[in-house]
């Protein structure tokens, strides 16, 4: 689950919180302003409140596919 809340802009840039996974561990990681902008645009574009969220990956295999697709798009590429 991806929420526009959970992007905050810092001194070092946009930063992605996210959400207690495995071993309760707080996680953050840089993302590139380019797709902090997307997220907020699609944010804006839609109906719902950011409470909802913007991507929802419901099983790792999900994830898996999605990053299987784009690899291939970018070797393409």
């Amino acid at each position: 689950m991806f929420l526009l809340s959970q992007i905050v802009e810092t001194d070092a840039g946009e930063i992605l919180t996210v959400p207690p996974g495995k071993d309760e561990k707080y996680r953050e990681t840089p993302i590139p302003d380019r797709l902090a902008k997307q997220a907020r645009t699609i944010d804006d574009m839609r109906d719902a409140s950011s409470d909802n969220p913007i991507i929802s990956v419901t099983t790792t295999q999900s994830l898996r596919n999605w990053i299987q697709t784009a690899r291939e798009q970018l070797a393409e590429q």
